[in-house]
């Protein structure tokens, strides 16, 4: 259980060098509500080493992620931001960092343990400058009932047409085919566009070929991407407008729903609640592989207000 909690557990221990001197309560900001592991594993394990200094961990009170980014750009705006937080990959935390609130870590020890793919989602287009301490990747895909694929005849797709044959049946069967909705903006990003897309535009090449310009987002990876996107509506069911995050999960959970596209974030939500299996994001042929997106997803860093609204923390 150690390693759980190592990286968190070091990424507030960097915190500490100055940090002593200049107040007794460290402030940590994130999106994502692990208040508890926090409050009873890292906290505490921090403690043991440093019980002079309080930790306090916020993420939103009501759960609601997507309420995140405007919520830490108030508290940027009055220096109430924390002193450590949650980095989103890519071009949110770079304009945070362009905008001199996040501080730089190129030159911190131990960066050169991190591999490369690890840190580009925090660094600047150049790759001179890296702004956030990585700490963890998801793998996306999709998880499936397996006792509704037994009930409706199926097994596990390994091709496209295999995918909508399957989605299909459950269908005809009365099933949601996918679980998922759009009502929060984010899913239809994270657990399709992130999921399928890179198989398109082959993955991190595509990526940083946007970056330099030598391909376009109207070009026909992302065409064929968006084109496949567009198909899944007809499978999402109805009101999929409507349908939240949590109501998407639910749907899988209640067994009403057949194919839940997701990732490794919500292995635990699933385990011993649904018969559960996973398959990958899929391609025209068996001999064509497929991409399985590994993403990764959030980061911590320090953040860097004015001394004249608040004392920063050192990397």
């Amino acid at each position: 259980m150690k390693n759980t909690f190592l990286l968190p557990l070091a990424a507030v221990t960097l915190a500490v060098s100055s940090f002593v001197n200049a107040q007794s309560t460290l402030v940590i900001d994130s999106w994502r509500s692990d208040d508890k592991v926090w409050n009873e594993k890292i906290i505490p394990a921090f403690n043991k080493h440093y019980p002079d200094i309080k930790v306090e961990y916020r993420s939103p009170p009501d759960m609601d992620a997507s309420k995140w980014n405007d919520d830490m750009e108030k508290r940027f705006a009055e220096g109430t931001a924390g002193d450590l937080i949650a980095c989103r990959p890519f071009d949110g935390a770079l304009g945070l960092f362009q905008r001199g609130l996040l501080k730089e870590v190129t030159e911190m020890e131990g960066m050169e343990n991190f591999p490369s793919f690890a840190q580009a989602p925090w660094q600047t287009d150049s790759g001179a400058q890296t702004f956030c301490l990585p700490m963890a990747s998801v793998i996306h895909g999709f998880f499936y009932n397996k006792d509704i694929f037994k009930e409706i005849g199926v097994n596990e797709p390994v091709t496209k047409a295999d995918f909508y044959w399957v989605l299909e049946k459950a269908k005809r069967q009365g099933y949601v085919p996918l679980a998922m909705g759009t009502k929060d903006k984010w899913e239809s990003a994270t657990m399709g566009f992130q999921n399928i897309g890179p198989t398109y535009w082959k993955g991190e090449d595509g990526r940083e070929a946007l970056v330099k310009g030598s391909e376009r987002i109207d070009s026909e990876p992302y065409y064929q991407t968006f084109s496949e996107l567009k198909k899944w509506a007809s499978y999402m069911g109805e009101d999929f407008d409507q349908r939240s995050y949590a109501d998407a999960g639910s749907l899988f959970t209640e067994g009403k729903a057949a194919v839940y596209p997701a990732g490794s974030w919500d292995i635990m939500t699933f385990k011993g609640n649904v018969n559960m299996g996973v398959f990958p994001p899929l391609s025209k042929r068996k001999v064509m592989p497929a991409i399985s997106p590994i993403t990764p997803t959030w980061a911590w860093v320090s953040t860097h207000i004015p001394k004249t609204q608040k004392q920063p923390i050192c990397s």
